[in-house]
């Protein structure tokens, strides 16, 4: 059974911000950015954001306790405290009400904008003579590898650098009205959005986007993003240049789009073929320029195997272990009887379910509680087939006294 938990969130957004912190190592340093390769930062980011996708704890995880200072604030943190006369509530309710509500507001305020934006593109927008030449030649890429959705063309004023986006199953590639491309350049930006499409990266886009929404109070939300974009910019510049010559030229066209401000009316579904922000820029010609070196010697194999090796282990880890807060504050102490080895027995009913039970001279036999797991009983406790075993069991104890 799977259970969503305070601690079960720490673990998430510990492992996945780890993660983002090695991918992030690699994307900075040149030397091991180029020699990691794509195909291996992008298993890290799917491991990222299957993590953060993730914040529950499973059956098999096992508790790790924190320190008792942590505990004690943890346990504070968890603990009722609001409205004991009706229902009680901890100040771990109220944030997850918060963080709801947020999430909640974040979504319908990025649908509102980007119905907003489709609207207003749709209506200053318009298919012309330019845009019809694109459109069938976009039908004879079309051919090689048919796209399921439909795909139209329109040339707008109100921003300077190509863009596709999605709206309701359609795709929409804008095109610069009255600003001068040549055919390659054309050639160029029909080939770099399409391939866009094909990869179903905007789908892409919309889950990071979703991600970012649910964990809108995390900062490294709007870092994950830029990231998760920066990688599937570089999968489509590498994908479509094969020589020198091609690497040149979509260079000058991507120099050329990028002196001109991306659109200030952007759908949140959409790509821009370039986005004038220096940092971008700046890994995607790096990338592009740099000869890709061989990954058969032993160096760059141990360099690609290592972050990944550590990454797969901080993702393993935070699902088999979770730390949990042990602690009980003075006031419900001295009213509680602590269960023991010598006090607590378990039965497994007939629904294959655990029922704890606490003896204690002054209360009698009680039922403590039918649970699916043991997890949280620390310690060997006896368990029982059925209450006929421990009745037997209980008569041959009586009968060696």
């Amino acid at each position: 059974m799977l259970n969503f938990s305070f601690a079960s969130v720490f673990m998430a957004l510990a492992a996945s911000s780890l993660i983002l912190v090695v991918l992030s190592g690699i994307l900075a340093v040149k030397k091991i950015f180029i020699r990691f390769g794509l195909g291996s930062l992008g298993f890290l980011a799917i491991l990222m954001v299957s993590r953060i996708l993730f914040p529950f704890e499973l059956p098999i995880t096992t508790n790790i306790y924190w320190p008792t200072p942590i505990s004690r604030f943890i346990s504070w943190y968890l603990r009722p405290q609001f409205f004991p006369d009706s229902f009680a509530v901890s100040l771990w309710d109220i944030t997850v009400f918060f963080w709801m509500t947020g999430f909640i507001a974040a979504l319908i305020r990025n649908l509102r904008t980007d119905n907003l934006i489709h609207k207003y593109i749709q209506t200053y927008s318009e298919k012309n003579a330019e845009t019809e030449k694109l459109q069938k030649r976009l039908e004879q890429l079309l051919q090689d590898a048919p796209v399921k959705k439909e795909i139209t063309l329109l040339a707008g004023e109100f921003f300077q650098s190509p863009f596709v986006y999605q709206h309701r199953g359609r795709y929409w590639i804008l095109i610069p009205k009255d600003f001068e491309l040549s055919d390659k350049e054309k050639e160029i930006i029909l080939k770099h959005e399409l391939f866009h499409i094909r990869h179903h990266d905007l789908t892409l886009k919309r889950l990071i986007r979703f991600i970012r929404m649910f964990y809108w109070w995390n900062p490294l939300g709007r870092f994950l993003e830029k990231k998760v974009n920066l990688l599937l910019e570089l999968r489509v510049d590498t994908s479509i240049t094969h020589s020198k010559r091609d690497k040149a030229n979509y260079m000058d066209c991507l120099l050329k789009m990028a002196k001109h401000s991306a659109p200030k009316l952007f759908p949140a579904s959409g790509i821009s073929f370039a986005i004038a922000n220096q940092s971008i820029l700046t890994q995607r010609f790096r990338y592009l320029s740099t000869e890709k070196i061989s990954a058969k010697n032993r160096k760059n194999i141990l360099l690609k195997v290592s972050p990944i090796l550590l990454c797969m282990f901080l993702y393993g880890a935070s699902l088999l272990f979770i730390f949990e807060a042990s602690y009980t504050p003075p006031d419900i102490e001295k009213n509680t009887i602590p269960i023991s080895l010598q006090n607590t027995y378990v039965i497994i009913n007939d629904d294959g379910l655990y029922d704890v039970y606490f003896t204690q001279a002054d209360y009698g036999t009680v039922l403590v509680e039918t649970t699916d797991d043991l997890k949280y009983y620390n310690g060997e406790y006896k368990i029982y087939e059925s209450y006929e075993e421990f009745e037997n069991e209980k008569q041959k104890n009586t009968y060696s006294d």
